[in-house]
């Protein structure tokens, strides 16, 4: 799959696209109002001008946009002053010299940006009305030899740009669609992912309880502190389980026959780094030696390392790159800083639609947490993540909640 970046798209801002609008307006306005006058028409002028000087904001107000120019065009044509330039060659039909230039190419940019920019009725109607229009105009300003065959060109550039314009909206609503719904299969995705991570610890959970019951039941009477001690175990153990199980409200739940596995943590973040250095990513680790994670949280810690580590080999590799995993006073945090690749090009990963932003950003809010991700200022990527302890003990917590 060719990755290479776009040449314009996803670079242009609006902005961009108005000023390349007012750049167009402004070159097509001097040139053919310039013909006009080298013509021997300068009352022309005037004309041309109000036909392509609004096309400076066509993207901002094209159904005006298109009043104005239709507007204009009309006058044009009623006059009967506007030079047809160029086209007046010998050898040329009439119905290709007259009113083949100025007028029918001002208003079908016009139709074009509707067609891109409104309603499909919107625009049709546009259409239909400046086509008629202007079509009933032509016929009874001009000999039938001239006009029906300037008719029939106008119609024909009006309805292709028009029906261009068409398929370029409907194309971007298509996109802008899927997208959205991509988007939203990624986090539903990652929400079962979770799911089944969450039911790695649960179980975990309750093999403890069971073995820890058994041996309450085998020493209570021989031996009541052991088994106190056992049960101790197990409230804490089956708190915890709650909590786990807590998280998971809100959760879609569908049929999942994948198989679990054992939860990864932070002590799995060796075999990451050796996985991306495989890959052309030089990773340095730095995690704090006191940081202990309960199953849910290291998992989340992993999975966000793996994600970005995925990332930072697909877009920037070969790099460098620095994971480091740190305790704060209240909570977490995740930092992975990449160089980005030496070759001083990078793919950007999608911000908006990117799958396994999207998955991270649910995985970490899910624990509370905040995550963000953008290049940084002198180059290279990062990706930080804050997920806070508990606000509570469990068993006080799970008490308020109940409450």
């Amino acid at each position: 799959m060719d990755e290479r970046p776009l040449l314009l798209v996803g670079r242009l801002r609006h902005r961009h696209w108005v000023a390349l609008d007012v750049a167009m307006a402004a070159g097509l306005t001097l040139l053919l109002g310039g013909a006009a006058v080298v013509l021997g028409a300068p009352a022309a002028a005037p004309y041309v001008v109000c036909m392509y000087a609004p096309l400076a904001v066509r993207r901002l107000w094209p159904l005006p946009v298109l009043v104005v120019i239709s507007a204009a065009a009309a006058l044009s044509l009623q006059a009967g002053i506007v030079p047809t330039g160029p086209l007046e060659v010998d050898g040329f039909p009439d119905a290709l010299r007259v009113l083949a230039w100025n007028q029918p190419m001002a208003v079908t940019i016009a139709l074009y940006t509707v067609a891109v920019n409104c309603r499909r009725g919107t625009a049709l109607a546009a259409l239909l009305v400046v086509g008629i229009g202007l079509s009933a105009l032509i016929l009874g300003t001009r000999p039938a030899s001239e006009a029906v065959g300037a008719v029939l060109i106008c119609w024909f550039l009006f309805a292709s740009q028009w029906a261009t314009g068409l398929v370029v909206r409907e194309r971007r609503l298509y996109m802008t669609r899927l997208a959205a719904r991509t988007a939203r299969e990624a986090v539903l995705d990652e929400r079962l992912r979770i799911a089944r991570d969450l039911h790695d610890s649960v179980a975990h959970s309750m093999s403890v309880i069971t073995v820890q019951a058994s041996v309450a039941a085998h020493v209570a009477e021989a031996r009541p502190a052991a088994a106190r001690e056992a049960l101790t175990l197990i409230e804490a153990t089956g708190r915890a389980a709650q909590v786990e199980m807590r998280r998971m409200l809100g959760l879609l739940r569908r049929e999942d026959d994948g198989a679990p596995s054992d939860a990864p943590g932070l002590a799995a973040l060796p075999e990451l780094a050796g996985a991306a250095g495989a890959a052309g990513v030089e990773v340095t680790l730095d995690v704090d030696p006191g940081l202990r994670l309960g199953n849910g949280p290291g998992l989340t810690v992993y999975r966000l390392v793996q994600e970005a580590l995925t990332n930072t080999a697909k877009h920037a590799a070969p790099t460098r790159c620095l994971v480091t995993v740190a305790a704060a006073r209240d909570g977490v945090r995740v930092r992975i800083t990449d160089e980005g690749p030496r070759s001083g090009r990078r793919v950007e990963p999608p911000m908006s639609g990117g799958h396994g932003l999207a998955g991270m950003r649910e995985r970490v809010a899910l624990y509370g947490g905040e995550l963000t991700a953008g290049p940084l200022p002198g180059g290279g990527f990062a990706v930080e993540a804050f997920l806070p302890h508990e606000p509570a003990p469990v068993g006080v917590r799970l008490a308020r909640e109940e409450r």
